[in-house]
């Protein structure tokens, strides 16, 4: 798998944004805090920018899961969790709140 990271300073250079891409593999996501995360305005389903989206999984593996099981997702800029043309992702309790759009 590919992991792009990028790291970004707001205005006062106080608080510390960082966005990871991954252009393709799996994700295993288990007690995760996603804080101001995503990018508000974006819907189109080819470019989405929800805090974490899983795009073109129809043919997961199974011996590499991609699951989200325990995460928290508040402030976002975005809905929390976004799936397209993806198959076999365990989304289970997670918190969501105080997010744009909807969950």
């Amino acid at each position: 798998m590919y992991v792009i990271a990028t790291q970004c300073f707001d205005s006062n250079d106080t608080n510390v944004f960082i966005t990871i891409y991954c252009i393709t593999g799996s994700a295993s996501l288990d007690n995760v805090e996603f804080f101001h995360s995503g990018q508000e305005g974006y819907t189109a389903t080819y470019d989405p920018r929800y805090s974490l989206a899983y795009l073109g999984l129809e043919n997961a593996e199974s011996d590499r899961p991609n699951r989200v099981v325990g995460c928290s997702f508040h402030h976002g800029f975005a809905p929390a969790i976004g799936l397209y043309n993806s198959h076999m992702v365990d989304i289970e309790s997670n918190v969501i709140h105080h997010t744009v759009g909807q969950g």
